[in-house]
């Protein structure tokens, strides 16, 4: 019996360490994503006169567009990443600002905003015929 007992001390010692030793090696660490590339979005404003509209994105720096009569934009969306968060032994504890998420496209009249979007909630509008993203405002 002697030897049963010190062989199952022995057993959890080991245990013991490689649990010790996994917790010391894992810890906490954040995962950075990678680049999404660059990209145009297509979008077409429709409002009764689409040229009084400013739409306004703001993924790395702002810029402005100004809209034309038939309410056609083309927005460059230059390079960003999604965030980066941090993990706890492989498993996701917190979230960090997502570009993607985040309601980075603002459409304007007269210097009043109208609607904010995402990036995320862009793909998700109606597109025409034209591969424009139809987007509806007043």
């Amino acid at each position: 019996m002697g030897t049963r007992s010190s062989r199952r001390s022995h057993d959890r010692a080991v245990t013991t360490l490689c649990i010790a030793t996994l917790l010391a090696s894992s810890g906490c660490v954040y995962r950075l994503s990678g680049v999404q590339l660059p990209s145009q979005q297509h979008v077409r404003i429709v409002a009764v006169s689409p040229e009084t509209f400013t739409i306004r994105t703001q993924v790395m720096d702002e810029k402005d567009y100004r809209v034309p009569a038939d309410g056609k934009v083309t927005l460059e969306i230059p390079a960003y990443r999604r965030g980066c968060g941090p993990y706890l032994l492989g498993i996701r504890v917190g979230f960090s600002q997502d570009t993607y998420t985040s309601k980075t496209i603002e459409v304007s009249s007269g210097g009043r905003q109208v609607r904010k979007l995402s990036l995320k909630g862009l793909d998700h509008l109606p597109t025409d015929p034209e591969g424009y993203r139809r987007l509806e405002v007043r």
